[in-house]
């Protein structure tokens, strides 16, 4: 039905009719007039309030998405950074815990090693072999040993030769053959024990950064170096006679000699890269998201030849 307004008896239009100011205002206000008609949102204002709601979800879209991004980011940094701190603070104790041993004519040797193995042309510096008395250690308070080592008491450190993506420390328990590390045939033996079944393999780190040396799995490296110094060198120590002004004159740590020994230091270098992502690049490809760490750990002792 169609509303109509007519003047009144003063010519004015009726306060209560749908045309005057009150039915205006309620029209305005969405509400029905006193007619019973109901106004609504026109399509101009739709359009302009579904183009503000999408503006409003892509900028809260964006921003929950770069909250996550920057969530898994720190996280990885953090799981990362916890095992190169456990890998290394292992590796360093371990060291600390290394023997001494003096066997026949042979100066004092203390019962650390770094073995190097050879993948498609290149050697890699990647075994740490370290005479400690076993995974609790101890044998640094034995004092200087006049027997050679035992395996059973030697423990390793080198990426899992199966997963090379994990740094594993190994040990053999049951394997009580002698070791000597001046031996020709140390490197051979000890690369030789990596492949046996007589080892147990407790995992430090899983997210070594590998690099692809040579094809198939064995060419396979994960990168992690060892490197030793010591002080005097051997070479130095050969070329003087104990006793003499060039023997006190070798660089002893913190200065210490006699005439027949010197205080010897021996530090040892560990770099390692590891990845920031739980699923790594393939080995070929350059990766922007490992991180390099680097850790030391110095072990002193009386060198007497």
């Amino acid at each position: 039905m169609m509303n109509f307004c007519f003047p009144t008896s003063a010519g004015l239009v009726g306060r209560g009719s749908p045309c005057g100011p009150r039915g205006a205002r309620a029209a305005r206000r969405g509400k029905p007039n006193v007619a019973g008609q109901v106004s609504g949102f026109t399509l101009p204002e739709l359009l302009l309030a579904v183009t503000v709601t999408s503006f409003l979800s892509l900028v809260l879209g964006g921003l929950i998405t770069a909250m996550q991004t920057a969530w898994d980011h720190t996280r990885h940094l953090e799981a990362v950074e916890s095992q190169a701190r456990a890998s290394l603070e292992r590796i360093r104790y371990m060291v600390s815990q290394a023997g001494l041993y003096q066997t026949g004519s042979q100066p004092v040797r203390p019962g650390i090693a770094v073995v190097s193995r050879t993948v498609g042309g290149t050697t890699v510096p990647c075994v740490l072999v370290v005479w400690s008395g076993g995974r609790h250690g101890g044998m640094a308070a034995n004092g200087v040993q006049t027997r050679l080592p035992r395996i059973n008491e030697l423990v390793i450190y080198t990426p899992d030769p199966a997963a090379p993506t994990r740094l594993v420390e190994i040990v053999a328990p049951n394997v009580t053959t002698s070791i000597d590390f001046n031996a020709s045939t140390f490197d051979s033996t000890i690369l030789t024990l990596l492949g046996g079944k007589q080892v147990q393999l407790a995992p430090l780190c899983d997210r070594l950064r590998t690099s692809l040396l040579a094809s198939g799995t064995s060419g396979t490296v994960g990168n992690i170096r060892f490197e030793i110094f010591e002080r005097p060198t051997a070479s130095e120590i050969a070329a003087v006679s104990p006793g003499t002004v060039a023997w006190k004159s070798l660089v002893w740590a913190g200065g210490v000699c006699s005439s027949d020994s010197g205080l010897r230091q021996l530090t040892l270098r560990t770099e390692m890269l590891l990845e920031t992502r739980t699923t790594a690049p393939a080995a070929t490809s350059p990766s922007a998201t490992a991180l390099p760490f680097f850790g030391s750990a110095s072990y002193r002792y009386v060198y007497q030849p």
